[in-house]
């Protein structure tokens, strides 16, 4: 379940399109304000072909004290459906996705899991969806809330759909305004864990090499 939700998490990025903004507050917006802002986070979307990035993740447990943290790099392209979600040791875990093909990497070897093939292949139509604009508004999957604010604005996503509320309370997705673009992660995880990512060095539309996506 941890790398499922893992997995997820990179794919939300990718259907809202990928800092914080000094926490200030967003409020929440009218009804015209909440569609315009969502048309331009996803002419946003529809820009971005390709994006490499660090990231951050920080998980807070509601069975554990403390806060257990990793890294790692996202390497994501449009054209292919392709997306690269790799942790630096010592987990050292790397999910790979080249259109409806999957692939689970540990100790760099390919790891076998039918489940985890399947997960993969339904989040593929939700990345689909947000790249092609329409994510955040897919109502069948999602009801959203838009905030704005003057540095920031947030979208908290709430799903609907059966199989994501067993493992999602709310997502919320934090957007700087420089290119309407996500920095910032919180996932409300169901067992009341909270897992946040962070989105760092963000390069868009470069060139991303194909082994990175290489599922064979």
């Amino acid at each position: 379940m941890y790398i499922k939700k893992s997995i997820f998490a990179a794919l939300a990025f990718i259907l809202c399109a990928g800092a914080d903004a000094g926490g200030q507050e967003a409020a929440p917006v009218a009804p015209e304000q909440h569609r315009q802002m969502l048309q331009q986070i996803a002419a946003a979307s529809a820009g971005m072909e390709s994006l490499a990035c660090d990231f951050e993740q920080a998980k807070v447990s509601s069975m554990l004290s403390g806060e257990s943290t990793s890294t790692g790099k996202m390497y994501y392209r449009r054209r292919d459906s392709c997306l690269r979600w790799e942790y630096a040791p010592p987990l050292g875990y790397t999910f790979i996705l080249n259109g409806k093909k999957a692939l689970m990497l540990t100790g760099g070897k390919s790891v076998s899991d039918a489940k985890l093939s399947r997960f993969f292949r339904e989040m593929v139509g939700i990345m689909v969806s947000g790249i092609s604009g329409s994510g955040l508004t897919d109502t069948k999957s999602f009801d959203a809330a838009c905030y704005g604010g003057a540095a920031q604005w947030e979208v908290v996503l709430t799903p609907r759909r059966k199989e994501l509320k067993k493992m999602f309370d709310s997502i919320k997705l934090t957007f700087n305004l420089k290119d309407y673009t996500a920095d910032r992660i919180e996932l409300q995880e169901s067992n009341g864990d909270v897992t946040t990512i962070r989105l760092l060095g963000k390069q868009l539309n470069v060139e991303i090499d194909d082994a990175k996506f290489n599922v064979d």
